[in-house]
């Protein structure tokens, strides 16, 4: 970085990467091993946004995220990197639906074990009437058969759910049933909102996402920003808040 004019401006092979969360060390990470000069800023005290998380008594204590999705390829592959590839292990995502007071434990996943137990469990504390069961089914066969658009990254394919809340789209098509005592508490404890907040197309997908399954890591997720955090601890100011991004001349 040189100075000029008062200002930093980032040279060739020279970067700045803002946040030093999840996504802000990976960054980090592999930029440093593509041999480019790395500053990280972090605003706060801590690295890892999201993966909060400390080591308590010799044990890991995950304060914030605590799993990721089976798809996250590169998760995966940055695990390995790091020499985690060990450590990663099936999170099964249980929840509990309380309805006239019975509490009823689902577990998401594709396994057509899963899905039968699923199923049974349903109709046995009838959580769903028999048509809910059947508009279920329907959705979860929209799922299916629009896996390839309902992708986070690759978003275009789905874009013709982007007018439409997720609470309208599923009124609409499969009833309250489905939106009360699925999608509802499925999307409101992955995003903290509601959804009447969240569109059909984000929350379909988060939907097709946890169904594929989750993963962890055997002594907790903080463990991979932790990793991560060692490996570019050089680069990365802490309590460091970037407070303006300037472009002149083509540069930052």
């Amino acid at each position: 970085m040189a100075k000029r004019g008062g200002r930093t401006v980032l040279e060739k092979n020279r970067c700045v990467v803002v946040g030093a969360g999840a996504a802000g060390l990976a960054a980090t990470y592999h930029l440093l091993r593509g041999g480019v000069e790395v500053v990280t800023l972090e605003s706060s005290g801590e690295a890892g946004g999201r993966l909060l998380g400390g080591r308590h008594d010799g044990r890991v204590i995950d304060l914030g995220a605590q799993f990721f999705f089976r798809p996250y390829r590169t998760t995966f592959e940055l695990c390995g990197r790091l020499g985690l590839e060990g450590q990663v292990v099936p999170f099964p995502f249980r929840v509990g639906l309380w309805r006239d007071g019975v509490l009823t434990a689902l577990t998401a996943g594709l396994d057509p074990r899963t899905l039968a137990g699923n199923f049974r469990e349903l109709l046995r504390f009838r959580l769903l009437s028999p048509a809910g069961v059947a508009r279920l089914t329907a959705l979860l066969f929209l799922l299916l058969r629009r896996r390839r658009d309902l992708h986070f990254l690759r978003f275009p394919g789905n874009l013709d759910l982007d007018g439409r809340d997720l609470a309208s789209f599923t009124l609409d098509g499969y009833g309250e049933e489905v939106l009360e005592y699925y999608l509802q508490p499925l999307v409101s404890c992955l995003t903290l909102g509601q959804p009447e907040e969240i569109g059909a197309g984000y929350g379909l997908a988060l939907a097709w996402y946890a169904m594929q399954g989750c993963c962890t890591l055997k002594e907790g997720i903080w463990t991979l920003a932790d990793r991560l955090h060692r490996e570019c601890r050089g680069s990365v100011r802490l309590s460091t808040p970037a407070r303006e991004i300037v472009i002149e001349a083509g540069k930052v």
